[in-house]
């Protein structure tokens, strides 16, 4: 991730990323005049996509739609919870804007529960909260679009598969603010919180067949 131990900043990379997708965005825009464009975003694209949804021309809103999952700047997600704080000048970080709900661009944003950067804790204070949070960052957020071929038995969290992700996304509540539809997918099975332990029952299970 980051060569030489180099990296930019949260708003280097976030402003790389929305004018390298302002600038995709125009040349779809100019290479038709009627078909419509996706814009997909997940994670800290999901702050890119969100920044650039204040970008589009009232005339294109109708030919845009959007779709996000685990997005950071989703209006419950970890940005968002912050973004009562101002920019951090020594990290380079701004936790604004938020994914917007009435600007004329529909969107449709996923995310797991308990995943903290789509889905982070309302209340702080509750310790178990954050652990779990902490924990679904670790067993659930990098999940949601495997299996890869860097990870061929990787897993989509809480053991959904194809089938059962789509009758769980079909199931799950569809809350709407304005054009945004929110649809948060269930958690199943343990707990993130509990997962370590599952690890290890099942590590313990194959040594002893081994």
């Amino acid at each position: 991730w980051c060569p030489g131990y180099s990296c930019d900043t949260w708003n280097q990379s976030v402003g790389e990323g929305v004018t390298n997708l302002n600038t995709a965005l125009n040349t779809a825009l100019a290479a038709s005049d009627t078909d419509p464009i996706i814009i997909f975003g997940y994670s800290q694209g999901g702050a890119v996509v969100s920044q650039e949804m204040y970008n589009i021309a009232d005339k294109d809103k109708g030919r845009i739609s959007v779709v996000t999952i685990g997005n950071i700047n989703n209006p419950l997600g970890f940005w968002s919870r912050l973004s009562f704080l101002p920019t951090i000048p020594g990290l380079n970080i701004s936790f604004n804007p938020q994914l917007p709900t009435n600007n004329g661009v529909k969107s449709t944003n996923y995310s797991f529960e308990y995943d903290p950067v789509g889905d982070a804790p309302q209340y702080w204070g509750n310790p178990l909260a954050l652990a779990n949070a902490l924990a679904g960052f670790v067993y659930v957020h990098g999940y949601y679009l495997d299996p890869t071929s860097n990870g061929p038995t990787d897993t989509l969290p809480y053991g959904y598969d194809d089938g059962t992700l789509a009758t769980a996304i079909g199931n799950a509540d569809h809350r709407t603010y304005g054009d945004a539809t929110f649809v948060l997918i269930p958690q199943q099975g343990a707990l993130p919180l509990y997962q370590p332990i599952v690890d290890m029952v099942k590590f313990n299970d194959t040594l002893r067949k081994t």
